[in-house]
């Protein structure tokens, strides 16, 4: 709010991470990491600043950087949905940057996982 009033931000990308919607998903057992993450998700979405949630799948420092799959939030997770994937720091690193440009990210909530063998689809 203060940051709001000030003018001083125009725009946050937010990171949290895949399964932020669902209680059950495994990373809860962990002190509720995941409960706690949904919550800065609904400060940042009620604050009126605009924003980006980057919800990524397993982080990895290395290997194969396969093609970025982008999907809404809660696409990916426990069963009925997609099963979440993992994706390179870096990657989720472009994706940022990428939300601070494109008009078209503004106030939205994306997963982002990355297949070796799935179509590049552009960010």
């Amino acid at each position: 709010a203060a940051a709001k009033k000030q003018g001083s931000v125009k725009h946050i990308v937010l990171v949290t991470s895949i399964g932020v919607d669902d209680i059950l998903f495994p990373l809860n057992l962990f002190w509720g990491v995941l409960f706690w993450k949904k919550r800065a998700e609904e400060v940042l979405q009620r604050s009126g600043i605009k924003y980006t949630i980057v919800r990524p799948g397993g982080l990895k420092d290395e290997g194969a950087a396969g093609a970025i799959q982008m999907d809404k939030a809660d696409a990916f997770g426990l069963p009925p949905r997609k099963t979440p994937g993992s994706i390179l720091r870096s990657q989720v690193a472009d994706v940022c940057v990428e939300a601070l440009v494109q008009s078209g990210a503004s106030n939205k909530t994306v997963e982002i996982i990355a297949e070796e063998n799935s179509p590049v689809v552009p960010l």
